[in-house]
């Protein structure tokens, strides 16, 4: 998943991004994000209107991109998740 991704969503913006395993692994397309297929502009250009034109879609993206990066990938989540894998290497 690109940082970019990150960023964006933890400034509660609402993000269209290449639809790839990664992204549809830590992410609910249409409720976190918009996705659209790798290389195809015309699909981009389509979702970027269609956001410009829906400020209630943009701004349901944007509120539950924040919730949801912040729940799982600021620094306290993390930390956590490295923490018990550091545990559960030293127990194996």
């Amino acid at each position: 998943v690109p940082n970019k991704v990150y960023q964006c969503m933890g400034m509660a913006r609402a993000v269209i991004t290449a639809d790839t395993p990664a992204i549809r692994e830590f992410f609910a397309p249409g409720h976190h994000l918009e996705t659209v297929p790798t290389g195809d502009a015309a699909a981009l250009a389509d979702a970027i209107a269609a956001l410009a034109r829906d400020a209630t879609k943009r701004h349901a993206l944007a509120a539950a991109a924040v919730q949801h990066v912040s729940a799982h990938f600021s620094p306290v989540p993390v930390a956590r998740r490295f923490a018990a894998l550091c545990e559960e290497a030293a127990r194996s």
